[in-house]
């Protein structure tokens, strides 16, 4: 990940950020809902949301974006919005978030508009 920045989102780069999620996303589409899908592949309009709501950050290479995540204030935690709750599709996002110390917690449900989903959580 040589020359990787990693920044707050501007405003300006919302329509980029909608477009990496659904870049990324695409090749697991028929695992979703289409609700579960445009959840998880915001349009920019959602992006330009969620900004005003807590912080956005994306890395950034050569000039692109790369990846995002948005953080927003739930009680007495930070939310990490979508990406700790995951589905049993997406393999090196698990791997990842273990790797990070990230266990999952609770069952497999299908309560993320109809898509099989569950959480992960670090473990203090």
């Amino acid at each position: 990940m040589n020359n990787v920045i990693i920044q707050n989102a501007p405003i300006a780069d919302a329509p980029c950020i909608s477009k990496v999620l659904l870049d990324s996303f695409i090749q697991f589409k028929s695992f979703y809902t289409p609700e579960a899908f445009a959840a998880t592949t915001v349009s920019a309009d959602e992006v330009l949301k969620r900004l005003k709501e807590g912080n956005v950050w994306v890395a950034v290479k050569d000039e692109h974006i790369m990846g995002t995540v948005a953080v927003v204030k739930k009680e007495d935690d930070l939310y990490i919005r979508g990406k700790l709750s995951t589905t049993p599709y997406l393999p090196s996002a698990i791997h990842l978030y273990k790797k990070f110390g990230f266990e999952q917690i609770g069952e497999v449900d299908n309560s993320f508009y109809g898509t099989l989903i569950f959480t992960m959580k670090e473990l203090l």
